[in-house]
């Protein structure tokens, strides 16, 4: 009796499991950046069509991205976070992707690099490498797309602009976006640096590489090294 008992209780057990997988393999389906290498892939299979079928495909994919988010309600457990980003509308989304597949169309001569990066940085990168900076609320869409070869985190981009207060969990839903780009990057086979002179030693582990330095010459020369 106790026996059966037992059995009883872990069938229960595994079953509960069973549907907890169940689940998150159906919002990992659902989710953008899947989908996103899901149409790279068909388009590589294909690559008559794809000039064609991929930018067609890569804005719907924008539109149902920005209208699924718009519906998003935030988690009652969350503090009150800082002024929100504005999102960037549909098209201005199938944009940003149609670069992100840009980058990977054309022949690669420089790093690719996404990055959560100050506009001052940006500015002092962009002639080296081919850049694309993200934005808290699609970032993980046009990482997917760019399939960089560096994923570069800027620690001035902290400090004011729409990555305010990274790092420091005052903002916590840009801290956990900061972790799944960290996450997706890795598993895309890109090299994640920091640029942070201080201020971010608990952070600093979760990188593949890090540059205390604030001259850009020895950042460049990461990258160069990074994407190599």
């Amino acid at each position: 009796m106790l026996a059966t008992a037992e059995l009883a209780r872990r069938l229960r057990e595994t079953e509960a499991e069973l549907a907890r997988t169940a689940a998150r393999l159906r919002r990992l389906e659902s989710s953008t950046a899947v989908q996103v290498a899901q149409v790279l892939i068909a388009g590589a299979k294909d690559p008559r069509r794809a000039p064609l079928t991929v930018p067609r495909e890569l804005v719907g994919l924008g539109r149902r991205w920005r209208a699924r988010g718009a519906r998003r309600t935030a988690t009652p457990l969350d503090p009150p976070p800082p002024p929100p980003v504005p999102a960037a509308a549909g098209d201005q989304l199938g944009a940003r992707l149609l670069e992100g597949y840009a980058r990977v169309a054309v022949p690669r001569t420089r790093p690719v690099v996404a990055g959560i990066l100050a506009q001052e940085s940006a500015d002092l990168l962009r002639p080296a490498v081919h850049l694309t900076r993200l934005r808290p609320d699609d970032a993980e869409a046009v990482l997917g797309a760019v399939a960089p070869e560096v994923l570069l985190v800027d620690a001035g981009a902290a400090v004011l602009g729409p990555w305010a207060h990274l790092g420091t969990f005052a903002a916590p839903e840009r801290d956990r976006t900061l972790l799944a780009l960290l996450r997706a990057a890795s598993a895309g086979g890109a090299t994640t640096v920091l640029w942070a002179s201080t201020g971010w030693d608990e952070l600093a582990p979760l990188f593949d590489r890090v540059v205390a330095s604030e001259d850009p010459a020895e950042l460049l020369a990461v990258l160069e090294q990074a994407a190599s």
